[in-house]
């Protein structure tokens, strides 16, 4: 249970650590782009961030000593020795959908490593699209909460 709160915590922390430091340093001139887009930039940045340390630990677990001498390959492992479906369920459902759509239509004779081409490019660009406008939609609804909770009074001008 701590272990699925933690991996659940561990991406609102990181987008709001970056999306810290990128207004502070003024990354990618995101302060001059609005509230929803800047939280939506920062997610699919931490998604992108995300999803490549989960391919590389997968291949340092791949690489290590039961895996090599089986002889098992990359994409077999991260499709049935991983964690790959149940991450995706949880943080890429489009992307999964995606995923299992291509796989139903393609050819059941196709390679693992094709497959696994087709899987890393829809989680890349499905997956980033998908946490862009995800984030966008919570930093919109930031936005209209905090715009409601001003009162208009006086010493109002240090929120602009």
């Amino acid at each position: 249970m701590f272990n699925a709160f933690l991996a659940a915590l561990i991406p609102l922390l990181l987008v709001f650590g970056l999306y810290h430091l990128f207004t502070w340093f003024n990354v990618f001139r995101i302060n001059e782009r609005a509230y929803w887009k800047r939280v939506g930039l920062t997610a699919a940045i931490s998604h992108f961030l995300l999803v490549t340390g989960f391919f590389v630990f997968v291949w340092y677990d791949h690489t290590g000593p039961a895996y090599r001498l089986s002889g098992i390959d990359y994409a077999v492992f991260l499709f049935e020795h991983s964690a790959f479906w149940q991450m995706l369920a949880i943080f890429d459902t489009v992307a999964m959908l995606g995923i299992l759509a291509v796989f139903s239509l393609m050819n059941p004779s196709v390679a693992p490593d094709r497959m696994l081409i087709v899987a890393v490019a829809m989680i890349y660009l499905v997956g980033t699209a998908q946490w862009y406008f995800f984030g966008g939609a919570v930093g919109a609804a930031l936005q209209k909460i905090w715009d409601g909770l001003k009162t208009g009074e006086e010493g109002e001008e240090w929120f602009q």
